[in-house]
Formats: C-alpha cells, sequence, structure tokens
C-alpha cells in the first residue's frame, strides 16, 4: 500500500485563499450588518467607530483560529492506495474506503483534482491536484474506471456563491430600508430561510471538520435574532 499526503505548498496555498475568503466575508459583514442600519436612520454614525475595533479583534480571533484549524485539517489528509482500493483518512472526520468496484464515475475538475464517486452520494473522495504524487494517483485511479468527464466550471460555482451571498445582502438591505410592508416582509423571510437552510446544509456536511460548524443552539439563536429583527422592523412600519 502507499500512502499520499498534501504538499506544504498546496496547504498554505489554501490557507492564503482561506484568509482572503475569510477577509472579504467579514467586510461584506459588517458593512452590512453596520452600514445599512446607520443608512435607515436606526443607529447614529459613531456607533460604526465603536464597533469596527471590536469586530477587527473578534475577526482577527476567528482567522487566526480557523487558520489553525485548516492547517490541522489540510496536514491530517491521508490517501492510502492498495491494490484495488482507495482510502481518505483526515482528523476528526469519518474515514471514507472506496473499492474498485464500487466506483460509479470519475471526474477531473480543473485546478481542484479528481472527484471519484460512488452509489451513494454521501461516499465520495476528492483526490487534490496539490497532493504528492498526485500523477501517479490519477493513473492508478484511471485503470480502475476511465474519466468519464473533465468539468472545468471552478468559476461558474465562485460566480454563483458570489451571486447568493449578493442576493443576501440586498434581501438584507430591503428588509431595513424599504418602508413598504410587503417587501419588507418578504425579504426578512427570505434572509431567515436562507440562514437557516445554509447553516443546516453546512451542518450535516461529513466532510467539513466539526469544530468549522455551529451547534445546534446557536442556530436557533441566531435564527431568534434574526426573527426579532424582522418583528421589530415590521412594528416600526405598522405604527407608522
Amino acid at each position: 500500500m502507499n500512502v499520499y499526503v498534501l504538499s506544504r505548498e498546496a496547504i498554505e496555498k489554501e490557507k492564503r485563499k482561506g484568509l482572503i475568503r475569510g477577509m472579504c466575508t467579514a467586510t461584506f459583514a459588517l458593512a452590512i450588518g453596520s452600514g445599512i442600519p446607520i443608512l435607515a436612520g436606526l443607529a447614529p454614525v459613531w456607533i460604526l467607530a465603536v464597533m469596527v475595533p471590536f469586530f477587527v479583534v473578534i475577526f482577527g480571533i476567528s482567522f487566526r483560529r480557523g487558520l489553525k484549524l485548516l492547517e490541522e485539517n489540510r496536514s491530517s489528509y491521508q490517501l492510502i492506495l492498495g491494490s484495488d482500493f482507495i482510502v481518505k483518512k483526515q482528523l476528526r472526520l469519518r474515514d471514507v474506503e472506496i473499492h474498485s468496484n464500487q466506483i460509479t464515475q470519475i471526474e477531473e475538475r480543473k485546478g481542484a483534482g479528481l472527484l471519484i464517486r460512488t452509489a451513494d452520494r454521501k461516499t465520495f473522495i476528492q483526490i487534490p491536484e496539490g497532493i504528492e504524487r498526485y500523477e501517479e494517483l490519477k493513473d492508478q485511479a484511471l485503470k480502475w474506471r476511465s474519466l468519464d468527464s473533465t468539468v472545468s466550471n471552478k468559476g461558474y460555482v465562485i460566480l454563483l456563491q458570489i451571486l447568493a451571498i449578493l442576493s443576501f445582502g440586498a434581501a438584507f438591505a430591503v428588509m431595513w430600508l424599504s418602508s413598504r410592508l410587503a417587501l419588507v416582509m418578504g425579504a426578512g423571510i427570505f434572509v431567515i430561510v436562507y440562514m437557516i437552510s445554509s447553516l443546516v446544509y453546512l451542518k450535516h456536511r461529513k466532510d467539513i471538520d466539526p469544530r468549522l460548524k455551529l451547534s445546534t443552539w446557536k442556530i436557533v439563536f441566531l435564527v431568534f435574532a434574526l426573527s426579532l429583527m424582522l418583528y421589530g422592523r415590521l412594528s416600526v412600519l405598522l405604527t407608522k
């Protein structure tokens, strides 16, 4: 059996990408969370000067913890290759073992690597391009089954993610800035449903480190806070 691990260069690249993605998300969240209430006249401008340093500290601590978890997670990534099977091992995640006769599809994703699928949607193995001796692994996998497709939709996926985040921001803005009751209610419901579906989806993904997921009570608290926010906004409009 052969053991394959991620190269140091690949791990550092993922950490840089994670840091950039986190900074963009944090900036967007701060702008939405504080900028829109200020524009709506519901919060004084000086509160921004108070919130920015506070959130910079919070986000800084979160980024540091996130990068540490990412380092541990990716450094522990191992692929064990046998004559007719492949096993993925990773810290705090269940082992995934796939035998050659279980493979139903092999996709090559440009810039990402190989994706080995089975009949069970939840049982798959991603072979990243950053893994050591990637071509050797790829050749062995293609001996079990020929390549089904080559996908180069990385930009398309990123675009969908950006559109989803922007739609959430737009709905949040409508909830605070619009004076039309129906629009505010519709936008508020969209924000709550979007938040619930996103958090539940992430919580049930088995390929994500459990330490990066919100606990159930935190999800409930966040949804309650958003519902209370919507209730307050609707109350203000109904009293006008």
